[in-house]
């Protein structure tokens, strides 16, 4: 099968409809790609880039965004790199306030790769399930523990 990746633009155009002009042109390419049998190819950064223009230019609230990009992301003609670390960030961006979705991202990584443990600073990491936060360079050793 044939591929392209994805830009964010054109994710936010289909998620916000605006402008209408590019909303008909982000349809269409999905359409055709759909047809043609051409996997659109959504990589984690890019999903990162759309909550932050979703958030930040759009003001939309965490559950619109997470409702929405869920529902997108389940269309067959995407392939979304990462897809099950993706969707557990998303779960958690939605339900955790203090928690930004790369850093969600993040901790949806590390516990996807069995460990949980997130070098990082920031505190409202301690609530998100199965992380280890390790903030400081003693703690390091902490990595070489069971959970």
């Amino acid at each position: 099968m044939a591929e392209a990746v994805l830009d964010a633009n054109v994710l936010v155009r289909f998620l916000t409809e605006d402008p209408p002009a590019m909303v008909e042109r982000a349809d269409e390419i999905l359409h055709a790609a759909e047809e043609h049998e051409v996997a659109l190819v959504v990589a984690p950064l890019t999903l990162a880039e759309v909550v932050f223009v979703l958030e930040s230019v759009y003001g939309w609230k965490r559950r619109e965004i997470a409702v929405g990009l869920v529902g997108l992301l389940a269309a067959d003609v995407l392939e979304v790199l990462e897809d099950t670390t993706v969707r557990q960030a998303l779960e958690w961006y939605e339900r955790m306030p203090s928690v930004h979705f790369a850093d969600a991202y993040a901790c949806a990584v590390a516990v996807g790769r069995g460990h949980g443990a997130v070098v990082s600073f920031d505190h409202a990491l301690r609530r998100v399930p199965g992380v280890r936060r390790i903030e400081r360079a003693r703690d390091i050793v902490d990595i070489t523990r069971p959970a």
